[in-house]
């Protein structure tokens, strides 16, 4: 098995580690966030959940049902993502005018000093799974091979999804990312396989591969 650890039978506050990515099961499917010990040293939570919309709190609710995964780096990597999460946490959330949702990724990070995001050429948002990759790219230590994503059966159907929720609530941007429907999705279960292989940045094959062991785990299917 890669290293796919459950919440429930290996809580990651008492797991000795610092920073992981995590996903539970949605009604819908999925959502990803990034674990982390807070100043206090306990464990905590913080995710995009939706556009303008990054949340953080102790580790509770759904995602004590999930599943979690340490990417491969040394103990002080783990230490300063977990720190820079805490930044993170101190200037988004809750904030709503903060990071939009689309789907397109790109090379996007956020300003070591400022901590404003920098979206990569054509992006106009995160994602739960980008906002991760986003996180690990700002220290440069990215978690996947992106370039090697490729869409697959169900990419645009979830992404036209997207925008017709998107429509409802900001109908601007919606039709900005309407023009990302056809591009490569990065789902949360790649970033949680990216993060359970044995080295980083993983590529397609592996992360995929340990996300389609998550996404079994998770019952998914």
């Amino acid at each position: 098995m890669p290293g796919l650890r459950s919440q429930p039978a290996s809580p990651f506050e008492k797991s000795g580690h610092a920073f992981a990515v995590t996903v539970y099961k949605t009604s819908e499917g999925s959502h990803a966030g990034m674990f982390f010990l807070d100043e206090a040293g306990l464990g905590a939570v913080v995710h995009l959940a939706w556009h303008h919309d990054v949340r953080a709190g102790g580790i509770g609710g759904p995602w004590v049902g999930g599943l979690w995964a340490a990417p491969a780096m040394e103990p002080e990597n783990e230490r300063v993502f977990a720190g820079l999460c805490r930044l993170l946490v101190q200037k988004y959330a809750n904030n709503r005018t903060s990071i939009p949702y689309a789907a397109k990724y790109v090379n996007s990070r956020f300003n070591p000093g400022t901590l404003g995001w920098t979206p990569g050429v054509g992006v106009s948002g995160l994602t739960c799974a980008t906002f991760i990759l986003t996180t690990l790219n700002t220290y440069g230590l990215p978690l996947l091979l992106a370039e090697e994503w490729v869409t697959r059966p169900g990419d645009a159907e979830w992404l036209q999804y997207v925008v017709d929720e998107l429509g409802k609530q900001d109908p601007v941007h919606a039709a900005r990312v309407q023009a990302e429907v056809g591009c490569a999705r990065f789902r949360p279960t790649d970033v949680l396989g990216g993060a359970a292989a044995d080295a980083i940045p993983a590529s397609f094959a592996v992360a995929t591969g340990h996300g389609a062991v998550a996404a079994v785990m998770l019952r998914l299917a």
